[in-house]
């Protein structure tokens, strides 16, 4: 189940030797093209990526460069063989053991806009070339994305220039590096039969349907949801933006989430009410911190501590401030229960997870 999440916010990337900068290449052009390639790539890759819980999920993707993929879990041994289709609508999570499909919308669906995300990086980072490496076999070319932000991680984007198709990931903060992509082995433009992007048969499997998130228009729209208003604050630290406000649950005990992105790093804000039905919600209620009127938060995104404590901060802030105004609200909960959402979704593409 742990793999199933993983894979809707994981894509492609991967390491080997070092070499020059090529001058005539731009790293602004670099990075547009591979923010808009993958889905338009056809290619097998084998990649090694850092999960969350720190431990390495190798996965096979194939995509057809028609927006259609398909992921195979090799590793860990306790994951493997378990795979995921993405049509571009509808992302399929099969597991063969248990005779199971998991069906939800495809993370292609949350993504931010273009424009609002390349200006978003124009903001907040400085772009440069960096070396010129093999990778898998290819020769490919380093964007360094530097952030303006103190406390923020530099984030290098290894690109296969020609397709744009990104193949190795890093990002380096005050403790550490860690490549949270790595790619094996890649290869191009491969005849493959269409079967391969079609879900088994409905009729031989247990189908479990996740429920969509809600996309809300403002924070006030979820409060018929959650049981209470929800607040964000005028402006965010570290040149981070909103750019999806959603609910998920039923009506009075659900919890709220805010995509926030500073262009290139992502994380998840969520709000809830103490009591609400988060048994099967996409994060540990343990993690939740909660504030003198009953509301917890929950940060999850891959963020340096420092960021992460001053996000968090800055919501707990604004809910104190609005309590001080206008007093407690009313209890607004039905008790009913939550389905399950088997993944976050990352909506940033080839850029993070949320």
């Amino acid at each position: 189940m742990a793999a199933s999440k993983q894979l809707a916010a994981l894509l492609a990337a991967a390491a080997v030797t070092a070499a020059q900068a090529d001058p005539l290449q731009d790293a602004d052009s670099l990075l547009r093209k591979a923010l808009n390639g993958i889905p338009k790539v056809n290619v097998t890759l084998i990649q090694s990526i850092l999960s969350p819980d720190g431990f390495d999920l190798v996965v096979k993707l194939q995509s057809d460069g028609n927006g259609r993929s398909r992921r195979v879990v090799l590793q860990p041994l306790r994951e493997q063989g378990m795979y995921a289709i993405d049509d571009g609508k509808t992302w399929f999570t099969v597991n063969p053991d248990r005779n199971e499909i998991f069906i939800q919308d495809s993370p292609a669906r949350f993504r931010p806009c273009p424009k609002m995300r390349w200006g978003l990086i124009e903001q907040n980072y400085k772009l440069s070339m960096g070396a010129t490496e093999r990778v898998a076999g290819k020769r490919a070319m380093t964007v360094v994305a530097t952030p303006k932000a103190p406390g923020m991680s530099v984030r290098r984007y290894t690109i296969e220039p020609d397709t744009g198709l990104v193949l190795r990931i890093q990002v380096t903060d005050s403790a550490r590096t860690k490549t949270l992509v790595d790619t094996i082995d890649a290869k191009f433009n491969i005849d493959r039969d269409p079967v391969l992007f079609t879900p088994p048969d409905f009729d031989r499997n247990k189908l479990v349907r996740c429920p969509s998130p809600r996309i809300m228009r403002k924070a006030s729209d979820a409060r018929p949801f959650v049981g209470f208003e929800p607040q964000v604050p005028k402006k965010l630290p570290l040149g981070f933006s909103i750019y999806e406000t959603h609910v998920l649950g039923a009506n009075g005990d659900a919890f709220v989430g805010f995509r926030l992105s500073d262009g290139l790093a992502t994380a998840t804000l969520y709000q809830y009410r103490e009591g609400a039905n988060t048994k099967e919600a996409p994060f540990e209620a343990s993690e939740g911190i909660r504030n003198s009127q009953g509301i917890f938060f929950v940060l999850r995104g891959d963020l340096p501590e420092a960021a992460r404590k001053k996000l968090l901060q800055a919501f707990l802030e604004r809910m104190k401030l609005q309590a001080a105004v206008f007093g407690e609200l009313p209890d607004l909960r039905p008790m009913l229960d939550l389905l399950r959402q088997l993944s976050e979704m990352s909506a940033q593409g080839s850029f993070g997870s949320s």
